[in-house]
């Protein structure tokens, strides 16, 4: 039975071939589309989900025009975050964040380049679901210069000791090791 099946749609696309070309060819089009789209949606929908307060958390960005073009960026002045969190009913709490593309890192008299670093204040663990393997995250970040740092990079420049307390150079200036990130879940 379903060998006549097969044979009889054989056939048809044979004996049809531009409207069986045109049928098939726009079902491929639609299934391709559903698909992206449907991955499209599954990605915003599941974005940030592993923070508590996901829903509650904003990210701000900023537009400018050069030469007859939109430029999107995260820079903002540095008074606003205290400025949303004092003035603005709504906002509970503003964290400031940059990200380096590069910088210089010193471990004795060697200079290795490190890429994606970045720079907060203390209330980003107060927003974000981030566990620390060493250190406390409510003190992280409060004195100037702490620097909290990944698992890796731990292993990577303290070895087997314990980089609380540490020394990290970073682009010429020092900081203190206050905190290792666990790796998430």
């Amino acid at each position: 039975m379903f060998k006549n099946y097969i044979k009889i749609a054989l056939r048809n696309l044979n004996r049809n071939k531009v409207y069986s070309l045109i049928n098939i060819g726009g079902l491929t089009v639609g299934l391709a589309c559903s698909l992206l789209i449907f991955l499209y949606v599954q990605d915003e929908l599941s974005f940030d989900k592993i923070h508590e307060n996901y829903q509650n958390i904003h990210r701000l960005d900023s537009r400018y025009k050069i030469n007859d073009s939109f430029q999107a960026n995260l820079d903002f002045p540095a008074g606003l975050a205290p400025i949303l969190r004092e003035e603005t009913g709504g906002v509970k709490n503003a964290v400031r964040y940059d990200r380096k593309p590069k910088a210089i890192v010193v471990n004795g008299t060697e200079k290795i380049y490190e890429e994606h670093l970045s720079y907060t204040e203390p209330e980003f663990f107060e927003m974000f679901n981030f566990e620390l393997d060493a250190g406390d995250k409510k003190t992280a970040l409060e004195k100037p210069f702490s620097i909290v740092i990944s698992q890796e990079l731990a292993n990577k420049y303290f070895f087997d000791t314990n980089p609380l307390g540490q020394i990290f150079s970073v682009d010429q200036k020092e900081f203190e090791v206050t905190g290792v990130l666990a790796r998430p879940a």
